[in-house]
């Protein structure tokens, strides 16, 4: 690669000009200047406040930046989320860094003041995991064996690792950041206003502790938030099983159990978070009896055989239909299959007996191949199921006619169940008539048993309610078998229908996903292992197979939550965990995002949207170690209550929000509130005089990023009138995946303890992948270096790729190298050249040369084409089109970034660039090159004050392009370090007033011109006749607008035609060619060939516009003797020639022999 760099370096040179412009941006400290350098005559039209979202500038545009008057500078306000330094920037790095480079440069030039403070995330996952694997740990209880302060101590240590190659990429960038004084999450400051975040919510009454069930890692050994569980999820094949419950009580219209109550089940959740609950005695398996058609199952449905251990109690739908299925027949055992230990198991076994199931799933089984087709196969034997279905649906269609679709399917099913359903065996019932009936647990590991010692009962709590069935809403028939087996451990709904119903709490598995002892045939198996996630519940069908509870097993594909760290598959379970009530702001945090704006639009309403409407209460505790740490402590003396017999914990809670709080009460001096550091200290619990110790678990690292806005400023201990001032702030940008993360906790802090959105403008981008639309990565080297891209194409063609692709819409982008080639060959080259040809003829008028550097002109006051400059009062069309065009464009871009729509904003600038090319210089180059001085002054005017203004409107998407012509073409050239286009005010826009659109016309009219030229090379091409053989008519059919004179020589001289005829209609507009070509026509295309070829030679030569030369030529031909003759004096003033000679002699430099038009030359050049 370092050879292959060296290389670009000696032939690309623009990296090499991207390279200069950083040194003197160093050097000059130009970012500094740009930031509190303030403006002149301020014009400040923005009030600060939540209701406006766009801002205005704050001074006139076009002025330059000047000392004086500070302290009218307004802030505007931007929050950079804070980056993980553990690895190298990637793509999707560059990307936001872009975003948040070119909105505060914008702005910057319109007047404000933009602070671009960089912040470090430290804390979390990302940096533990590291740790942990440079330490060989396996688990949680490695770090705690090791010690938690020395695990924290090297976490320190290593979360800035990659801080200096994040520099460098940033600065090669382009991107204007502080990062020499970046906040990081892990600075006591930081930390402190964390803490301040935390008391406020706390004492707004909302955060609570809570025990729920929900996602937890069992290697990482931590909750989860719904966001981070969200970010997580892969597709996997998991093992799914339907299940045999006996039922022990009879159907029918038996005793519902409908007894709700909160606090025999509360009971049991305090005594299971405090480990306070005894399990019983272990014991054996149930050993399953002999099956007989008397015999009633009710099949349920799992993708998790694990939680069956924790089986309490099965959900039904009331209002569903169920099926009773008998079937009398012999135990059938159908399709052996092999476990991972090579054992065999049955994947469906049927024995005798009824089986219940909700009636839509017998119904899709009758035809289709789902869970009961063993069950339906041996049903329907030896009947005519295929004609009893197609009998149900003709009768629907009889009586009903030809409805379709799921009304057609509900009456088919309805009229079979009622005509055939006695003879296939099936009975409906409703879901209330199950309600209330006992079924056989699967396992006997926590039913009542005696003790070994006391020889007394040992019941589980609640007992009495368990293993019943429910019902519950929550029930469906979209898939399974419309009825749900409940675990209150491990799972949400199961845990509310728990809570609801008093249902006794199994909870068989640790927080590491290990199996308990009790559960003692599966003990030690871990439920999810990363290896093998199917390994444990393998085994659990197999108990289940050899005790006759299995009814049939087979592999489903699912999406199913991972560790967006670790990438361990996580498991619900149900712990203890600190909440932020969402719930309780929800309404405000709907109203106040309505006020958000966001580009592109659809996020609002979308992805955001629909995460806020669907947020829940925010776990925001971790059972980790490298964090901010929840500030609570708490007493758990026990205190025994006489009159009750009974001990009770004290449980007084103390919030701290400062250090002082804390120092005041425990008398300590804190320096660091890490979590070993602080657990140390312990005070007195004012309430009983026990010990108050700090609560075990620390912050969800989101909770420290959503915290930033006050914490980067160490709000409210420092800068209170600062933030007040300018809160909230007017712009944020990161990536999509940020929407349900970032943005989310930003907003949902801010409507907590400001109630108000934390941000007014906000830009997502989508992801960047590897070409061939895979992930990049390292391992499959699938995308180039961004410093080889760097190398190679320079960082602004970087920027101007990517800024123009739909990544700046939330929309995916294929990286292609080409793509960033495209874009420095269509706007960086091209507007190179342009330069270099102003410069050719800027080099000679020096007066000219310093009336630009010193802008003696400006944009005046509307004139009659309109508000335009006055550049030399020149009346020619391509000046007053450019000039047309540049004010067209800065008004687009300012209308998109006012609407943060940077690719809309950037795209106007490269197809500027190529109008400036391939139009106004082009067709100007024989203004200056002719004799006409005063149009030649007003043609390099017009180009350098077009290069001048373009610099700067570019100057915030292609900052070093930009620098390097400004500076070139106002003649600074880098000497003063106080003059740079990005110092410069924002170029002036000026629209057409009203009734007064001649700006607009100038530019249609061009616009139709281009278009008739381009018809007319059209029509040249499928003639064959190239465009240096002149014609001698061109007819234009259909033509609306009026075409000036001034037009028409445009349209002669490009197209190379003598005559124009216009013929006006409504019809499509359309072009004609004479192509007869007469001699006089063919002599003056000799001539310009022969101009091109001589051309050729000087270029080759390597002369400047400024140096002159002699031309020979030799020919025996008559027709070029006589073009020489005829067409001399136009040859010497295209070639800057000075004579033509005939013949070719010693003093010939370069010489070359041509044909022209099939006719034999050569041409030669001496260099005067």
């Amino acid at each position: 690669m370092q050879k292959k760099e060296q290389k670009i370096k000696q032939t690309n040179p623009f990296s090499e000009m991207e390279e200069e412009v950083l040194d003197f941006w160093d050097k000059g400290k130009i970012f500094e200047k740009s930031v509190n350098r303030p403006h002149p005559n301020p014009l400040l039209s923005k009030e600060r406040g939540n209701k406006k979202t766009f801002l205005t500038p704050a001074y006139p545009a076009g002025r330059p930046l000047t000392m004086g008057a500070e302290k009218n500078r307004k802030d505007y306000v931007f929050y950079d989320g804070p980056p993980f330094a553990t690895g190298l920037p990637h793509y999707g790095h560059i990307v936001a860094s872009l975003m948040k480079d070119v909105v505060p440069r914008y702005w910057t030039m319109n007047g404000y003041r933009v602070e671009r403070k960089w912040g470090w995330d430290c804390h979390g996952l990302p940096i533990e995991n590291i740790v942990e694997k440079e330490m060989g740990s396996k688990s949680k209880k490695d770090i705690e064996a090791a010690g938690i302060d020395k695990f924290n101590e090297i976490c320190r240590t290593k979360v800035l690792s990659y801080v200096e190659d994040w520099k460098k990429i940033i600065k090669r960038l382009g991107r204007w950041a502080d990062m020499e004084n970046a906040y990081k999450t892990m600075d006591l400051s930081y930390m402190e206003s964390v803490w301040w975040v935390f008391k406020e919510l706390y004492d707004k009454g909302l955060i609570y502790e809570g025990y729920r069930s929900m996602h937890i890692c069992p290697r990482c050994e931590t909750t989860l938030s719904q966001q981070e569980v969200a970010e997580g999820y892969k597709d996997i094949k998991d093992l799914s099983a339907v299940v045999k419950f006996e039922l022990l009580s009879p159907i029918g219209k038996g005793p519902a159990c409908r007894t709700r109550g909160m606090g025999d089940f509360d009971v049991i959740l305090n005594e299971a978070e405090r480990n306070e609950e005894s399990r019983g005695e272990k014991t054996g398996s149930f050993a399953g009896a002999q099956d007989d058609s008397s015999k009633v199952y009710i099949l349920a449905w799992t993708t998790t055989p694990w939680t069956l251990i924790g089986n309490v109690a099965l959900a039904v739908g009331e209002d569903i239909d169920y099926v009773k299925i008998k079937y009398n027949n012999l135990r059938i055992g159908l399709e052996s299959v092999r476990s991972g230990k090579g054992e065999e198991i049955k994947r469906s076994v049927i024995t005798p007996g009824v089986y219940i199931l909700a009636k839509d799933i017998v119904w899709k089984n009758l035809n289709s191949n789902g869970l009961i087709k063993d069950l339906i196969s041996l049903v329907t034997y030896k009947m005519d199921l295929e004609r009893d279905l197609v009998n149900s649906f003709r009768e629907v269609r009889k009586k009903y006619g030809n409805i379709e679709g799921a009304q057609r399917d509900n009456r088919a099913r309805n009229y079979f169940f009622k005509k055939y359903g006695k003879q296939y065996g099936f009975e409906v019932i409703k879901g209330k008539d199950l309600i209330g009936k006992k079924y056989k647990p699967l396992f006997d590991y926590y039913i009542s048993k005696r003790s070994s010692t006391s020889k007394r009962e040992v019941e589980l709590p609640n007992q009495n309610n368990g293993w019943k069935i429910y019902g519950a809403d929550f029930v469906t028939t979209d898939e399974g078998t419309g009825v749900v087996h409940i675990a209150p451990a491990f799972g949400e709904d199961d845990m509310n229908l728990a809570k609801e119903y008093n249902l006794p709490f199994i909870q068989h598995v640790g927080m590491d996903g290990v199996i308990k002892e009790e559960a003692k045939d599966f003990s030690g198996m871990h439920v999810k292992p990363i290896e093998d996630h199917m390994k444990t519940d393998i085994e659990i069908i197999k108990y289940l197979a050899h005790h006759n509870l299995l009814f049939s097993k087979e592999k489903y594909e699912h999406s199913y939550p991972h560790c967006w760290r670790c990438e361990t598959p996580l498991i619900n379970y149900a712990t203890s965990s600190w909440f932020v009530s969402i719930l309780k702001i929800k309404d405000k945090m709907l109203k106040t995002a309505k006020t958000i704006n966001w580009s592109p639009a659809h996020i609002k309403e979308g992805r955001f949207g629909k995460w806020l409407k669907g947020a829940r209460d925010w776990s925001i505790s971790r059972q980790r170690f490298w964090a901010s740490v929840i500030p609570i402590w708490r007493c758990d003396t026990e205190l025994k209550v006489e009159s009750q017999k009974l001990k009770v914990s004290c449980r007084n809670i103390k919030v701290f929000g400062s250090i002082k709080e804390l120092e005041d009460v425990s008398g300590k001096k804190v320096e660091d509130l890490h979590k070993h550091a602080v657990d140390k200290i312990t005070f007195f619990c004012e309430k009983c005089g026990g010990t108050m110790k700090r609560v075990p678990d620390v912050l969800d690292c989101w909770f420290e990023s959503g915290s930033m806005p006050y914490a980067q400023m160490h709000y409210p201990f420092e800068n209170k009138e600062k933030f007040e001032n300018n809160f909230p702030a007017e712009f944020i940008a990161e990536g999509s995946d940020q929407t349900r993360a970032w943005f989310y906790y930003l907003h949902a802090i801010a409507n907590g303890i400001k109630k108000t959105h934390a941000f007014k403008n906000v830009i997502v981008n989508g992801i960047v992948l590897a070409e061939d639309g895979k992930k990049m990565a390292k391992r499959l080297n699938n995308y180039p270096d961004p410093s080889f891209i760097f190398n190679q194409y320079g960082a602004d063609a970087l920027r101007y790729y990517l800024l123009t692709s739909p990544v700046m819409l939330a929309d995916n982008l294929c990286f292609s190298e080409g793509g960033v080639k495209d874009a420095l060959r269509k706007v960086n080259m091209i507007l190179w050249n342009v330069y270099k040809f102003y410069e050719l003829f800027a080099k000679f008028p020096v007066s000219l040369r310093g009336a630009i550097a010193t802008k003696q002109f400006q944009l005046e006051q509307l004139t009659e084409i309109a508000a335009l400059p006055s550049v030399a009062r020149n009346d020619n069309v391509l000046d007053k089109w450019i000039l047309s065009r540049l004010n067209q464009l800065i008004g687009e871009v300012m209308e998109n970034m006012k609407k943060y729509n940077l690719p809309k904003a950037t795209r106007p600038i490269g197809e500027f660039v190529n109008d400036l090319s391939t139009w106004y210089i082009r067709r100007s180059r024989d203004r200056f090159k002719g004799d006409d001085k005063k149009d030649k002054e007003a043609a390099l005017q017009t180009t350098g004050y077009v290069l001048l203004q373009l610099a700067k409107v570019m100057a915030p998407f292609m900052p070093f392009m930009a620098e390097q012509v400004w500076q070139k073409v106002s003649g600074n050239n880098f000497k003063d370090d106080n003059q740079s286009v990005h110092l410069e005010g924002w170029p002036s826009y000026a629209e057409a007033p009203n009734g007064k659109p001649e700006t607009q016309n100038i530019i249609k009219e061009m616009e139709m011109v281009r278009k008739i030229v381009e018809l007319g090379l059209a029509k040249r091409d499928e003639a064959g006749i190239k465009v240096k053989q002149p014609l001698q008519q061109l007819k234009i059919n259909n033509l609306q607008l009026t075409i000036r004179e001034e037009h028409e020589k445009l349209i002669k001289d490009e197209l190379n035609i003598k005559k124009i005829i216009i013929k006006k209609g409504k019809g499509e507009l359309s072009a004609e060619i004479s192509s007869e070509i007469t001699l006089e026509l063919k002599m003056e295309g000799m001539a310009r060939e022969i101009v091109r070829f001589i051309n050729t030679l000087r270029k080759n030569a390597g002369m400047t516009i400024q140096d002159r030369m002699i031309v020979y030529w030799q020919s025996d031909n008559k027709e070029i003797r006589e073009v020489f003759k005829k067409y001399g004096k136009e040859i010497i003033k295209e070639t800057l020639s000075r004579e033509l000679v005939e013949g070719l002699g010693d003093e010939v430099q370069d010489k070359k022999e041509v044909k022209i038009d099939g006719l034999d030359i050569i041409l030669g050049i001496k260099k005067l």
